[in-house]
């Protein structure tokens, strides 16, 4: 069982989660509270949990299918060793989203103390890196909904 988040990485999530609401389409939600959904097959978990969602409402337990957008804030366990697969739980969650067929994903890092986004998309079965803004930057996509979010903007 992971510990509960902190409250700047509850702030950080809330705040992205703003971020992105304009842009959402009207048949879709942002979530910050956890919720799954079921990937076959997945290294870290059966059903992985990021701290932001954008899906469409479904009348089941978990999603059945992956999120028009996923969202991480990254921890320091982040960071840690997964024991069975020599790759950091961050690397683990990434592969998990890709072969869940995660197409669109963000991530909320700091990096010498400055809020970084980075924005992934899924080619050829693996999520890459395709832009990047940190402090007073903007990262500005039209995929999978257009949206901008400036890192300094998510502070706590």
């Amino acid at each position: 069982m992971n510990p509960a988040p902190t409250w700047g990485h509850a702030v950080i999530a809330t705040r992205l989660a703003d971020a992105l609401r304009a842009g959402v389409p009207a048949s879709c939600l942002v979530s910050t509270s956890s919720v799954e959904w079921e990937i076959g097959g997945a290294i870290l978990t059966g059903a992985p949990q990021p701290d932001l969602v954008v899906a469409t409402p479904a009348d089941t337990p978990r999603l059945p299918g992956p999120p028009l957008l996923a969202a991480e804030i990254l921890s320091p366990s982040d960071r840690q060793m997964h024991s069975k697969s020599g790759m950091t739980r961050i690397e683990v969650k990434r592969q998990d989203y890709a072969d869940g067929g995660l197409a669109d994903y963000l991530e909320v890092d700091r990096v010498d103390g400055v809020l970084v986004v980075r924005r992934y998309e899924l080619h050829d079965g693996e999520l890459r890196v395709v832009d990047r803004a940190s402090a007073d930057g903007v990262l500005t996509s039209e995929r999978p909904f257009p949206y901008s979010v400036r890192p300094a903007d998510l502070e706590p």
